[in-house]
């Protein structure tokens, strides 16, 4: 894909720069650094762009739908929320998404429960040192369970319950400042994608609940497992009636298609 793209021509290359442009343009022309950057450098760059942007926020859409399908109350919230805000207009824009608060609760709590990379990225100690008795010794590899610190009930009220109103009453972040929720690490090291993949992820679930209606068929089995690593596994897949909505009638029409 490397050696397609310099190969390529200047016009199609002047549609616009990519982020590949970017690696290349610093590889050729960055001398101000001991650093060099090479192909293999470039290619581990787009390997975790690929899979890091793709794969996690998968993650996090499938388990945020699972969790809202399952639960009609919150399903009719977040589609109250999504289809009044930009009421009449075709398109949802950033002003809109900045307002949607039950929609960001959601989707807190989604990754709460369902962090996409449980155990964040492994970590290694530079230097000797102690953490609450514990030695660590240097070159140590350090793995940090996001996964159970959403979880702990020291901190989280009905800790294992998907309760997205727990985050319309509190001032807790994702952003990595407040260590009980840490879905996308904290730090200088921490995601990289954390201002990208949310809105993204709004964005989805926007235009997946804005126009259709979702049914679960009442007698479908929703049970949930999580692997070692993933935390994504289901013990059986979820299947859903996904019906147009109608554009006129929100009230008992609506309601009719999620209480299955």
């Amino acid at each position: 894909m490397i050696e397609e793209h310099i190969s390529s021509s200047e016009k199609e290359r002047s549609k616009g720069i990519s982020f590949l442009d970017v690696l290349l343009n610093i590889q050729e022309n960055d001398s101000s650094s001991d650093f060099h950057l090479t192909k293999e450098h470039i290619k581990a760059n787009l390997l975790i762009m690929i899979a890091t942007g793709t794969e996690t926020s998968f993650a996090v859409l499938d388990w945020t739908m699972a969790k809202i399908i399952r639960n009609p109350s919150q399903m009719r919230k977040t589609q109250a929320e999504i289809r009044e805000i930009p009421k009449g207009e075709a398109t949802v824009r950033e002003e809109h998404l900045s307002k949607m608060l039950y929609l960001k609760a959601v989707i807190k709590e989604s990754l709460r429960l369902n962090p996409p990379v449980p155990l964040l990225l492994p970590r290694e100690c530079i230097q000797d040192c102690q953490i609450n008795g514990y030695e660590i010794p240097k070159t140590t590899r350090v793995l940090i369970n996001a996964w159970a610190i959403g979880r702990d009930p020291e901190n989280w009220e009905s800790s294992e319950e998907f309760k997205p109103e727990r985050f319309m009453k509190c001032s807790i972040d994702d952003k990595g400042n407040h260590f009980e929720f840490i879905p996308f690490g904290s730090g200088r090291r921490m995601c990289a994608g954390m201002q990208f993949a949310p809105t993204s992820i709004e964005l989805t679930l926007w235009s997946s609940r804005h126009g259709l209606e979702s049914r679960r068929p009442f007698f479908f089995p929703c049970r949930f497992c999580a692997s070692q690593w993933g935390n994504r596994l289901r013990h059986v897949s979820i299947f859903f009636h996904a019906l147009k909505a109608d554009r006129t009638v929100y009230g008992d029409h609506h309601n009719l298609f999620l209480d299955g």
